[in-house]
C-alpha cells in the first residue's frame, strides 16, 4: 500500500510537470554550474569543454581578481579547497596562481584564456563580486568582453548590487541577474532590482511557485541555483514552477529530464 501511494504521488507530480513544460513558451536555460563539475574539477578547462560538448546553454564562470589585477575563474576567495596551494587569491600575483594546479593537474584559467579558447562556441554566465569591498573587476571584465566581441553572448550575475550597478554604468545592454544569498525573498525590493536587472537568481530552497509567478508578473526572469547535495532531489519541483533557467551540476540528467517531459507532453 505504501509503495502504491509513493507511485501515485510521483505520477501526479510527473503529470503536472508535463503540463507546465508543454505550456511553457520559452526553453529552460541550462547553465553549467562551474562547468561540467560532475566529471572534472570545477572551473577547469576540461569541465568547460565537457559542458560545451553537452550543449549547455551557458557555462558559468565565477570571477576572482589577483593581486596584480588579472581576472581568473575560481569560486572561493582562497585557493585552499580546489588547488594544491594555500592562501587568498587577492594576495597572489597571476604568476603565483599559475604555479598551482587543480585536482586533475590542470592550471587555473584566466577569463581571457577562457574567451580565447572557446570564443563564440558557447555563451557565458559570469558572476562578479567585490574586491576588498569595492567594485574593481567590472571595468577589466567589460574590456575583455568588448575585446573578444562577446557582448551578445554574456549574462552577468552577482550577489553584489554595487557590482551590478557598476556594470550597468559601463554597459547598458548586457543582461544582469541579481543573485540572492540567504535573504528572505518575501522582502526583496523588486522595484529596485528591476531598475538594473532583467532576472533574479534565488536558491531552490528559498522559493515556491507563487514567488516565480510574482517575479514573472513583475517582468523578471527567474534562474535557480542549488546546493550540490540537494539539486537532484529538488530539480523536479523547481521545473514545476516554470522557472526560466537552472544552474546545474548534472547537465545530462537535467537535460534528459526536460527532454522526456517535453516529448511526453507533445
Amino acid at each position: 500500500m505504501k509503495k502504491l501511494i509513493v507511485f501515485l504521488t510521483f505520477m501526479i507530480t510527473f503529470s503536472s510537470l508535463i503540463v507546465v513544460l508543454a505550456n511553457s513558451q520559452d526553453e529552460i536555460l541550462i547553465i553549467a554550474h562551474r562547468g561540467a563539475n560532475d566529471v572534472a574539477p570545477e572551473h577547469s578547462e576540461t569541465a568547460y569543454k565537457v559542458a560545451i560538448e553537452r550543449q549547455a546553454d551557458y557555462i558559468e564562470i565565477d570571477l576572482r581578481m589577483t593581486k596584480d589585477g588579472h581576472l581568473i575563474a575560481l569560486h572561493d576567495h582562497s585557493v585552499d579547497r580546489t588547488t594544491n596551494g594555500t592562501g587568498d587569491v587577492s594576495e597572489k600575483t597571476l604568476e603565483e596562481i599559475k604555479k598551482l594546479s587543480l585536482k586533475n593537474g590542470e592550471k587555473i584559467l584566466t577569463l581571457e584564456e577562457i574567451f580565447s579558447n572557446f570564443g563564440n562556441s558557447t555563451n557565458y554566465y559570469i558572476e562578479t563580486r567585490l574586491v576588498n569591498y569595492k567594485p574593481k573587476m567590472e571595468e577589466p571584465l567589460i574590456h575583455l568582453i568588448n575585446q573578444y566581441g562577446l557582448q551578445q553572448q554574456v549574462m552577468i550575475g552577482s550577489f553584489s548590487e554595487k557590482s551590478l550597478l557598476k556594470i550597468r554604468e559601463l554597459n547598458r545592454n548586457i543582461p544582469l541577474v541579481y543573485t540572492v544569498l540567504n535573504d528572505n525573498v518575501t522582502y526583496l525590493d523588486v522595484s529596485r532590482i528591476k531598475q538594473y536587472a532583467m532576472a533574479i537568481a534565488p536558491n531552490a530552497n528559498q522559493i515556491n511557485k507563487e514567488f516565480v509567478e510574482r517575479m514573472h508578473s513583475e517582468g523578471l526572469k527567474v534562474y535557480i541555483w542549488f546546493f550540490h547535495d540537494n539539486e537532484q532531489d529538488l530539480m523536479m519541483d523547481i521545473l514545476l514552477y516554470n522557472v526560466d533557467g537552472v544552474f546545474t551540476d548534472f547537465i545530462n540528467d537535467t537535460k534528459e529530464m526536460i527532454k522526456i517531459m517535453e516529448n511526453y507532453g507533445t
